[in-house]
This record gives C-alpha cells, sequence and structure tokens, in this order.
C-alpha cells in the first residue's frame, strides 16, 4: 500500500507524459507481477491507456488480466478498440472473438449476432463465424440441456437465419439453405409467405438434394395452408409417390391426412370437390385401399355431379369394390348409377343384363329384375332375350296381364313366322283362359286367322265365345271356315249339321238348313243326325 501510494506520488507530481508512462508501467509490473493484485493491475493499465490508447503490451495485459478475473464485457470493449488497427483478418478474428465472449460468457446472443454478422461482412468465407452463427441457431435445442440466464430471442435466430442463407446460396450449401429457411418458418405468421417458404424448402429437397422424404415433410404442412393451390397438392401427390416407392408405408396416410386438413378448412365447393376426387384416386388407385377408398369414391361421385363422364369413372371404381367385397347391394346400385350415365346403348344393355341377373339370382327382388328388363325392351323394342326373361318372370309371378302384353311383344319382334303363330297364340289363350277377357280374345284370335290363315287352334276357342255368348251368326261363319279345313268327311259333315242345328233353331232358317242337311248326307249319306233333323222339320210341317 505504501509503494503504491509512493508511485502514485510521483506519478502525479511528473508533468511529462513519457515519465509518467514510464511511472505507471513501473506500477502496472508490481501489481500484476510483484505482489499479484490484477484489480489494481487493470486500473494501473486502464491509466496506461489514457495516456496511449494504442500502447500494445498494456492492451494485451489488459486482454490477459480481464481473461483471468473474467470481466468478459470489459474484454469486449477492449477488443472492439483493437478492430480498426488490425488487418481484414485480424479484425475478423477479433469480431469472431468477441462474438463468442457475447454468446458464451456474457450469454448475450444479440450482440453475438451482430459481432458475428461483422465478421462474416468482413470475410464471408470465414469458417468460426458461419460455424457460430449455426450454432446460435440450434441453440433451442441446447438450452433444453443446459438453460442460461439469458438466451436468444425469436428475433435473434430469425436475424442468423437471415444472415446465413446468402452464405448457403453463395457456397450451394443447400442443405444448410434449407435449415435457415426452415427456422424463418418460425417467424412468418401470414400463411401466403408460409407457404412459398415451404415450397423453396420442398424445391430444395427434390431439386438440390434428392431428398423427396424432406420435401414431402415441406408439402404436407404447405397444403392445408393453401387448399386451393392444385400444382402444390400435385406436387404433394408426387413426393408422396416417390416416398412409398422408397418404402415409406405411410406415406398415402400422410398425404391423405394432408388433404383431409384442407378439407376442414372449407375452401370452396370447386376445390372442395377436387380434393375429395384427388383422396378417391389416392386410396383407390395408388395405395389399393379398398377400405378407404370407398367412402372417398363414394363422395367424389356426389361431387361430380356436374361432370357426368367422371362420375362414371368413380362409378365404376365403386362397381369394382363392391364386385370384390361381394356386396350385392351396392353392387346393384353401382351398376343402375352406370346405367344412367353411359352414353353407349350397348354399354347400357349389357350393365342391365347384369343388373337383372344379379337382382333375380343374388338379392331375390324379381320386381326389380322385371322393371330392369322392361328397361332393356324400351332400350331396344327387338331385344328377344329381354322378352323372354319377362316372359318367364311375369309366369312365374302370374301377372298375366304383363305376360300378354310381353307375348304379343315377341310376337312383334320375332322373325320366324312360326314363332309369331305361337306367341300369338298363346297372348289369345292367356287372354281368354286367365284374364277372362273375350273381347280382347275375339280380337286376337280373328287377328291370327287372318295373318296366318284358318287353323283349328284358332278356331276352336272362337266356337266356344260364340257359342257361350249366344253370337250364332259369328258362330256359324266360325264353324263354316272350321269345316273348309277339316280333313274327313265326318268330320265336315257333323260340322254342318251343327250349323244346321244352329240355322233351325236359333236363326229360324228352316230352308237354310234343310238345304245344309241336304249337304250333310251327300257327305255322308247315313249321317243320323242330319236324318233325324230333317224328319223333324217334317213332322212340324
Amino acid at each position: 500500500q505504501e509503494l503504491q501510494e509512493l508511485y502514485r506520488g510521483r506519478i502525479a507530481q511528473t508533468v511529462d507524459s513519457h515519465a509518467k508512462l514510464d511511472l505507471l508501467l513501473q506500477l502496472c509490473f508490481v501489481f500484476e507481477e510483484l505482489i499479484a493484485d490484477p484489480q489494481n493491475a487493470i486500473r494501473a493499465y486502464r491509466d496506461v491507456l489514457e495516456i496511449d490508447p494504442r500502447h500494445v503490451t498494456s492492451r494485451r495485459s489488459l486482454d490477459s488480466l480481464y481473461t483471468r478475473t473474467e470481466q468478459w464485457r470489459a474484454l469486449a470493449e477492449l477488443l472492439r478498440g483493437d478492430i480498426d488497427d488490425a488487418t481484414d483478418e485480424g479484425a475478423t478474428a477479433l469480431l469472431v472473438r468477441i462474438g463468442d465472449l457475447y454468446e458464451t460468457k456474457l450469454r448475450d446472443p444479440k450482440e453475438a449476432v451482430d459481432a458475428y454478422e461483422s465478421a462474416l461482412g468482413r470475410s464471408p468465407d470465414h469458417h468460426g463465424a458461419r460455424e457460430a452463427l449455426e450454432r446460435l441457431l440450434s441453440e433451442p435445442a441446447q438450452r433444453q440441456r443446459a438453460p442460461a440466464p439469458r438466451h436468444a430471442g425469436v428475433s435473434s435466430r430469425q436475424r442468423v437465419a437471415g444472415i446465413l442463407e446468402p452464405i448457403y446460396e453463395m457456397h450451394d450449401d443447400f442443405a444448410g439453405l434449407a435449415r435457415s429457411l426452415e427456422v424463418q418458418l418460425e417467424f412468418i405468421n401470414e400463411p401466403e409467405a408460409h407457404v412459398a417458404l415451404l415450397k423453396r424448402i420442398a424445391e430444395l429437397h427434390t431439386e438440390r438434394l434428392g431428398q423427396w422424404s424432406e420435401a414431402m415433410g415441406a408439402y404436407l404442412r404447405a397444403v392445408p395452408l393453401a387448399p386451393g393451390d392444385a400444382d402444390l397438392r400435385e406436387k404433394l401427390a408426387l413426393a408422396a409417390r416417390a416416398c412409398a416407392s422408397s418404402g415409406n408405408a405411410n406415406a398415402y396416410s400422410q398425404r391423405a391426412r394432408a388433404l383431409e386438413q384442407a378439407l376442414e378448412s372449407r375452401p370452396g365447393e370447386s376445390t372442395e370437390s377436387e380434393i375429395v376426387r384427388e383422396l378417391a384416386t389416392l386410396w383407390d388407385d395408388e395405395a389399393g385401399d379398398a377400405a378407404r377408398a370407398e367412402p372417398w369414391l363414394e363422395r367424389a361421385y356426389l361431387a361430380s355431379a356436374a361432370d357426368p363422364e367422371m362420375q362414371l369413372q368413380f362409378a365404376r371404381s365403386l362397381e369394382r369394390i363392391h364386385l370384390a367385397s361381394g356386396h350385392d347391394a351396392k353392387l346393384a346400385a353401382s351398376l343402375r348409377r352406370q346405367v344412367g350415365l353411359e352414353s353407349s346403348d350397348e354399354a347400357k344393355a349389357h350393365l342391365l343384363v347384369r343388373l337383372a341377373t344379379l337382382q333375380e339370382e343374388r338379392l331375390g327382388d324379381v320386381a326389380g329384375a322385371i322393371q330392369t328388363h322392361a328397361e332393356r325392351v324400351e332400350l331396344n323394342p327387338g331385344d328377344l332375350d329381354a322378352l323372354g326373361s319377362l316372359e318367364r318372370l311375369y309366369t312365374n309371378s302370374e301377372r298375366w296381364v304383363e305376360l300378354r302384353n310381353v307375348l304379343e311383344r315377341l310376337d312383334q319382334a320375332s322373325t320366324s313366322e312360326d314363332d309369331q303363330r305361337g306367341f300369338a297364340m298363346r297372348a289369345a289363350a292367356l287372354t281368354l283362359g286367365r284374364i277372362g277377357d273375350k273381347v280382347r280374345a275375339v280380337s286376337q284370335y280373328t287377328d291370327i286367322l287372318g295373318r296366318f290363315g284358318a287353323s283349328r287352334e284358332g278356331l276352336l276357342p272362337l266356337v266356344e265365345i260364340y257359342q257361350s255368348e249366344a253370337r250364332w251368326p259369328e258362330l256359324v261363319d266360325a264353324l263354316e271356315q272350321l269345316r273348309a279345313i277339316e280333313e274327313t268327311d265326318d268330320a265336315r259333315a257333323d260340322i254342318m249339321q251343327r250349323v244346321g242345328d244352329l240355322q233351325r233353331t236359333k236363326l229360324g232358317e228352316r230352308e237354310r238348313a234343310v238345304e245344309t242337311y241336304g249337304q250333310v248326307l251327300e257327305l255322308v249319306p247315313s249321317h243320323q243326325g242330319a236324318r233325324e233333323a230333317l224328319r223333324g222339320l217334317t213332322q212340324d210341317e
């Protein structure tokens, strides 16, 4: 203490600056080397610098003393004072050292970033400064292991990312660039800017790094934010397919979840329809997951009402799924939908055949099968197979009127005269027997006789009808036609005798009756009926 007071007294009395500097340096030596008093040594060296701010030895000693006494802020300020006199390389090194002090000792990331940024401004290729900033960029993860009293705020990390971005670009360090952009994402709240940055990140991973998984991660985050961006959704699809082909079993479900999140934002009817169709195609065509595809295909079908061709595609996909699953009712519904959407009559007819078969054989829906076959006939009135199916179903169902109508249509559609006659006869017999419509039956049998000529099958029912309704003139006419086609004299004689009886007893035509009986006896002289009829007429006279 006495020695310090002695030196301080002499220094105060000394006017010459050189002499005062020498005394201060001696005092510094005493404190630093002889009595190891670093605090007083620091004060002495500071006094030296007041006389000679650039005194190299004193600055070096202060550097050492500040370090030994952990006076980091004072050391940083000291080093800042050395920058102006240093070479570019030396100044850069000083700035990196200052940055390290603020980062590791003072825990002041803002000042640290300032120093590192200044260093890179002088030397963009400086590895130490770049490495330090990268360390600060990942500092939140480090803090989880070693919390500090002061830490980099959000703005500091954002600044670091912005500083490193052009450096990474300059050196084609695409991995580093992607990392810096990811950090910048944390501080962007505007959706459009967020999506633009995610697109850039994804493109770096695909075009520069060949990392489809990382690109997909970016697209997965972007799509829910921009559901209406069809190009973005397509790029997500491309990335998902690439990841799936590389063995990522979750690629399709991850893409699906992103699309579902996009739907949750209610993007508008048009975009919603597009996304629903993409989900349907994803699960059906790409993932081959029928269970997940079915509900989306159903939604896609309903969402495509304005596009029949697209609806038809989804209906076909649903048909395939229902066919494989054995769900016959749903299969029938998908076939029915296709019938309404197909533009080709041939394709419609094929679908209707399948639908009718399914309805009848698998679903037991006879009424539905009948309706479907009827549609086939509407589509092609000459479809003999459809008419034949209706004939069978109406017969089994005992729907006689409908069966009669189908037989009439079969008559019209057939090209064989024998077939036509057969269908016409069956229709007339049905009208007379099952339906009980004698008026229509007469018309039908009369038409048959006109078209195909007289026959026992056509005339005998008419004879029965006319007899039951006491239509004597028509009955006589029918019997006359029947007589004309009989092959034996006995048969013809019996019919003529019946005609004579009608003329005698019903029509009051005695003379004609006598004439008719005479014709009978000419054919068969021994005909007992004619003889008795004539005797009766004679006795009446």
